[in-house]
């Protein structure tokens, strides 16, 4: 004979058809914005749900973080881009990265992110098993895909490869006084001036 749902079974079933992983990420978010940590656990309290569906929604702590960190990222980029105005080729590029550059510098909840645990702040924001880097490459190589069929720059590197490596010029300026150590500090100029060099080499002739 199968033993009936207790009353807490019941109940957790009946808040789990309201809550859904868009309410995690919903959640996750007003706690970015208000430099407060993740904590699985207590965000399934607030949701209502079990912490095993939390962590079956969000995948990993990790992960969770991935994804609301990248919504900052992919809104600041969203404005940089708008903010080159009718910039373009390599001025275009450098534009809106030192746009990125200095809003994420800027951003409250980022700098509070870092400061609680930056070894673990870097693996959500450089790590490759982290959203973050993989989409920001995504989304610059489609910027550098436009300006290369507008004929502004003829790169001498395949495009993804390009995004690849001017992410992380962008991330080894941006951080460098995480990841380089004791008295480096964050340099947008320098990176831009980097990213601008590559954009605008050009494919050897032959």
């Amino acid at each position: 004979m199968t033993t009936p749902p207790d009353d807490t079974e019941l109940g957790e079933r009946a808040t789990s058809r309201r809550a859904a992983p868009a309410d995690l990420l919903a959640l996750a978010r007003e706690k970015w914005l208000a430099d407060e940590p993740l904590v699985l656990g207590k965000l399934a309290e607030e949701l209502g749900v079990g912490r095993a569906t939390v962590f079956r929604w969000a995948g990993s702590r990790e992960a969770l973080y991935g994804e609301v960190v990248w919504q900052e990222i992919a809104s600041a980029y969203a404005s940089a881009r708008e903010h080159a105005g009718e910039l373009t080729g390599a001025a275009r590029v450098g534009s809106a990265a030192r746009t990125l550059m200095t809003v994420l510098l800027s951003s409250k909840p980022m700098k509070a992110f870092i400061a609680r645990d930056a070894t673990f702040a870097m693996r959500v924001l450089v790590s490759a098993e982290s959203p973050v880097e993989r989409r920001l490459v995504g989304a610059l190589e489609q910027t550098l895909t436009a300006q290369r069929d507008a004929g502004h720059i003829d790169p001498a590197m395949e495009l993804k490869d390009l995004a690849f490596v001017l992410v992380r010029i962008a991330e080894s300026f941006m951080y460098r006084d995480v990841l380089g150590g004791r008295g480096a500090r964050p340099d947008v100029e320098a990176a831009v001036h980097a990213i601008e060099i590559l954009v605008d080499s050009r494919a050897p002739e032959h």
